[in-house]
């Protein structure tokens, strides 16, 4: 079963909210997660009210946030159909995996 999520349902992952147990059941199930570009964008903003609003440490936060820029390169690869990303951005290669793809630099 392949899934895709908006971003209130990839909130529940990552943050205590109603539903959420429900939500990571089904993903744990799931063969497949996806999500858009924006999506990722507008995580970020989650990740910035949870940590005004105090429900999550800026520490935390810091550890989930991956930036807009980021998120479209990510993304982009794959949809072209490439299982690679060139880069020396240290955050790319921890994202990598997580978008089907490998990490790799000169």
């Amino acid at each position: 079963m392949n899934l895709h999520f908006d971003t209130a349902y990839v909130a529940k992952c990552y943050i205590n909210e109603a539903d959420s147990t429900a939500v990571r059941k089904i993903v744990k199930q799931a063969s497949g997660l996806y999500a858009s570009p924006r999506g990722i964008a507008e995580m970020r903003c989650v990740f910035q009210r949870q940590v005004r609003e105090f429900k999550m440490p800026g520490s935390e936060a810091s550890q989930a946030r991956i930036s807009a820029g980021d998120a479209i390169h990510l993304t982009s690869a794959p949809s072209a159909r490439f299982d690679e990303i060139w880069s020396n951005d240290r955050r790319i290669f921890e994202a990598a995996p997580a978008f089907g793809l490998k990490g790799k630099t000169v």
